[in-house]
């Protein structure tokens, strides 16, 4: 990685620690809490309620099964004998807003009940507790404070992400596009690959053309992997650490496009892949086409795809905080197929450009040339300013 970058990654672990550290604090607006059982039809029919209102942006919720569960049902029977009594029921409902816990609901309740009593327990000086008898509001300070550190500690053990609005799924396929554009058209893989497919070259267009296409399995092999492991860590992330991303794609696609701007400005790369991308061509292919059959180019594109990661995965985080925001898991990994389909488009371009047209070694040395570097970088820096400012303000 180049010097000037260092500072810049190291920024953005350093501000993620600080977002996690600052974004503990329960999040604003109304939260439900429902306490149910499997096989209860009335727990069952309240959920749907509940994620009906989440979808509509109306609360969010948290469902905590008691079945098979000692810690959850303790949990429960505290809560519900604090503030109802001994006969334990379910579905039961503890309503925050703002963080503070201001009603409990025993039963069913349809969406139009849920909010009323959530409007008129905003209001109220203690917590409400609605059952079939009546509506009573508890007082006692012990209790209340009781219950108050009860439900923070469930929801801190909560991940984060639940409580953030879904994101539609049109929406989520609007922002993939450019973000994964601005991963694929990177400089930094794209020099090494037409210097990979440069040497590869001596042996004939066919094997090129195997290697190539194994060098890019390899890639997009290595990029579905760490998208994997970064919807799972921003699932858990707290709601600030969206904003947070959203701002260093800002800083990040910003001094990118302006660097390239700047004349004489070097390529992003390594000194020791810089060094080998200026060996002469022929010393490069001896030096690359003895591991360069297909197995071995699947392994130095993933090899590559995880070197380079740092140059090229900034929109590649921001778009995994998107995924984390869909209320489908399933939906999210079938995204993150299509994103990386559409960052190795450009590889498999070049192949064939590089591989098919009658002056492949030129090809390779204009599409490797600091002039298309250059304009590559600042085409992917406008692109996730451009994203990362839309995020900043519409999410």
């Amino acid at each position: 990685m180049g010097s000037s970058r260092i500072p810049l990654v190291l920024l953005m672990i350093a501000l993620a620690h600080i977002a996690l550290l600052v974004g503990v604090s329960l999040p604003q607006g109304l939260i439900v809490i429902e306490y149910g059982t499997a096989g209860c039809p009335y727990c069952a029919a309240q959920k749907t309620v509940l994620e009906s209102l989440w979808r509509e942006g109306k609360l969010c919720f948290v469902y905590v099964e008691l079945m098979g569960n000692e810690t959850n049902a303790l949990e429960y029977a505290t809560l519900y004998s604090a503030l109802v009594g001994s006969d334990l029921r379910v579905p039961f409902l503890v309503l925050l807003v703002d963080g503070k816990v201001k009603a409990a609901l025993v039963g069913y309740h349809d969406s139009t009940q849920l909010l009323n009593v959530a409007e008129n327990a905003a209001k109220s000086t203690g917590i409400l507790v609605v059952t079939g008898s009546g509506v009573r509001e508890v007082v006692n300070s012990t209790i209340v404070s009781e219950v108050q550190r009860t439900v923070d500690s469930r929801l801190r053990g909560v991940p984060p992400s639940v409580f953030l609005p879904p994101l539609a799924l049109q929406q989520a396929l609007t922002l993939l596009v450019p973000l994964a554009i601005a991963s694929g058209i990177n400089p930094c893989t794209f020099t090494l690959y037409a210097a990979l497919i440069a040497a590869v070259l001596v042996g004939g267009r066919r094997k090129a053309l195997a290697v190539a296409l194994a060098f890019t399995a390899g890639v997009f092999a290595c990029y579905y992997l760490v998208g994997i492991g970064l919807v799972t860590a921003t699932s858990f992330s707290p709601r600030i650490l969206v904003k947070v991303f959203s701002a260093l794609g800002v800083a990040l696609g910003a001094y990118s496009a302006a660097k390239s701007l700047r004349p004489g400005a070097r390529l992003p790369l390594p000194g020791a892949l810089r060094r080998l991308l200026e060996v002469p061509q022929d010393l490069a292919a001896s030096a690359i086409y003895g591991v360069a059959g297909p197995l071995g180019a699947a392994g130095l594109g993933a090899l590559f795809g995880l070197a380079f990661f740092p140059c090229s995965g900034a929109p590649y985080i921001v778009f995994t905080t998107i995924l984390s925001r869909l209320s489908t898991p399933q939906v999210r990994y079938v995204l993150l197929l299509l994103y990386n389909a559409v960052v190795v488009l450009p590889l498999m371009g070049a192949a064939l450009v590089l591989v098919l047209t009658e002056s492949a070694v030129e090809n390779v040395g204009k599409l490797s040339g600091p002039g298309i570097a250059r304009a590559l970088q600042l085409l992917s820096g406008i692109l996730l300013t451009s994203v990362s400012v839309y995020l900043l303000l519409a999410l």
